[in-house]
Parts: C-alpha cells; structure tokens; sequence
C-alpha cells in the first residue's frame, strides 16, 4: 500500500461529543489513503474530509484506539481529542475486568466489581 504523504493528519474524537460514534477528521493531500486506511478499521464516509465509526457492540473507544495505533505505524499523524481519551481510558478499565472475569481470574459481578466473598461456616 502506498505510504501517506507528511501532510496527513487525523484527528479522532466523538461524534458530538458523546460517546457512541467516534469521528476521524482527514486534512492534507492523502485523503484517498487515509480514507482507504480508516475504511480498513471499520469507519464509513460521512463527506470528503470527515469518516464516522459506529458499532453495535458499544466499543467504538477501543477500536479508535487501535485505529490510531495501526495508522500511527503506516505514518500517519493522530490526534486524539481528550473526550475520546477519557473514553478509551474508561472502556480500557471496563475491559480489563471483563478478560479476568472470562479469563478465569477473580470473578467480577454487573456492575465489574469482585463481589462480596464473606465465608461463613456453620457451627452444628
């Protein structure tokens, strides 16, 4: 794959704002290779410059995450807003309690807490 020009800049963000899309805004003269690259990582066209990802799974932080990452190393610049920061850094905790709980580590309840582990015995 050709390699994207000096120019290329991303940045990534949330869509409004809000979680549960995430934006990737293109600037420079690449456009077509950042397009081809976000399109790879799951983002569709909102308009020439501007790519959205949405997700029924609800982990749109984690995979711009690893967006930025793989872009990072075909050299592309990426910024990250700090509301998509706090986002990944949210749903990195969410998902570390989630691998020791099917990982067979100590189990988590709902809410992602371990939960209560009182043993009592009963006296006969």
């Amino acid at each position: 794959m050709p390699h994207p020009d000096q120019d290329l800049h991303l940045r990534l963000g949330l869509l409004d704002d809000r979680p549960g899309a995430v934006t990737a805004t293109i600037t420079g003269t690449s456009t077509p290779i950042a397009r081809a690259l976000l399109s790879l990582h799951g983002f569709e066209p909102l308009d020439e410059a501007t790519m959205v990802m949405a997700r029924i799974d609800r982990e749109e932080p984690h995979y711009a995450e690893l967006t930025a990452h793989a872009l990072r190393a075909e050299g592309v610049r990426v910024d990250i807003t700090p509301q998509l920061h706090e986002e990944i850094d949210t749903e990195w905790t969410w998902a570390a309690k989630r691998a020791r709980q099917h990982s067979g580590g100590s189990p988590v309840t709902e809410t992602g807490d371990p939960p209560n582990t009182c043993s009592s015995t009963a006296t006969s």
